[in-house]
């Protein structure tokens, strides 16, 4: 029984700005003629690079929070699993519009981009403070799945 099953909002829109920013970093590294230039423009060119390397690496196919916990299927097809006496806390992160959820275990942390939740649930992990098990063992006692 899924209880919350989260979905990607604005993927192919932020991987086509972070393709074009390294596209145009690109052309400004091979136009520049100055030594500064040069290195400002590697540097910039690098972290975007890295930058989509790692959202590429994190990406997650489905995300679903349940009353067992939280399951994940990275890019790869491997499934991993976060008991929900496990979990530590869930957040929402944005930044420069680039959005993810962290989720803090005792062993893992689980990033992943492109996700989000909306206003109701964060209400809702705010009033358990972020208990997962608590909020879960309340949202199956009222039925209340969404």
């Amino acid at each position: 029984m899924k209880v919350i099953d989260l979905e990607k909002r604005f993927e192919l829109m932020s991987w086509a700005l972070l393709s074009a920013l390294n596209v145009l970093l690109l052309i400004g590294f091979m136009s520049s003629k100055s030594e500064v230039g040069n290195l400002l423009f590697s540097f910039l060119l690098c972290t975007v690079s890295l930058l989509i390397a790692l959202l590429v690496f994190n990406s997650k196919r489905n995300l679903t929070v349940c009353r067992h916990g939280v399951h994940y299927r990275n890019i790869f097809g491997q499934c991993r699993h976060m008991h929900a006496r496990q979990v530590q806390f869930i957040h929402h992160y944005s930044f420069f519009g680039l959005r993810l959820v962290l989720i803090m275990g005792e062993k893992y942390i689980c990033i992943a981009p492109f996700y989000s939740l909306s206003d109701k649930q964060q209400q809702r992990l705010k009033r358990y403070d972020n208990d997962l098990f608590d909020w879960l063992k309340n949202l199956q006692k009222t039925n209340d799945f969404c």
